[in-house]
């Protein structure tokens, strides 16, 4: 009698680290999904970001040189 309540023990055991397990599996899944668009946004927004700075940068340095020569 022990035996078998040992061994369903034993069943409802696994049952439950195979559930849990999933849950956790799944949790892990969406974090990295979550984490993966957000690079990705970001590295959108940073490219975005640097590409404009370059064009400002080369016209202030354009109109800085005119007003150097002006004077």
């Amino acid at each position: 009698m022990q035996t078998q309540v040992n061994n369903i023990e034993k069943k409802v055991d696994k049952l439950y680290e195979a559930m849990i397990g999933d849950e956790f599996r799944d949790g892990i899944v969406a974090e990295v999904k979550k984490n993966s668009l957000h690079r990705k946004n970001a590295i959108k927004t940073n490219g975005f970001i640097a590409g404009g700075s370059i064009v400002f940068g080369g016209l202030l340095g354009k109109f800085w040189d005119k007003v150097i020569h002006a004077f």
